[in-house]
């Protein structure tokens, strides 16, 4: 597995934030949308008190099938 984290410390996003709701970063969708095809996991994570987390987790092996 290779793992890649970046975090800022900028304004952050609102608290009801939700990479999946359709009003969600077009760039968060992007991102999450390769991540899937790699088979890989993608966490966004509000840092106290301001600034973003994001962790992509993606296989170093392709999967069977």
């Amino acid at each position: 597995m290779a793992a890649k984290r970046c975090s800022d410390q900028g304004i952050g996003l609102p608290k009801d934030f939700d990479i999946d709701q359709p009003r969600a970063n077009l760039g968060f969708k992007v991102i999450k949308s390769l991540v899937a095809q790699l088979d890989g996991r993608i966490a966004v994570v509000r840092n106290t008190p301001k600034g973003v987390t994001v962790q992509l987790d993606v296989p170093l092996e392709a999967s069977p099938g």
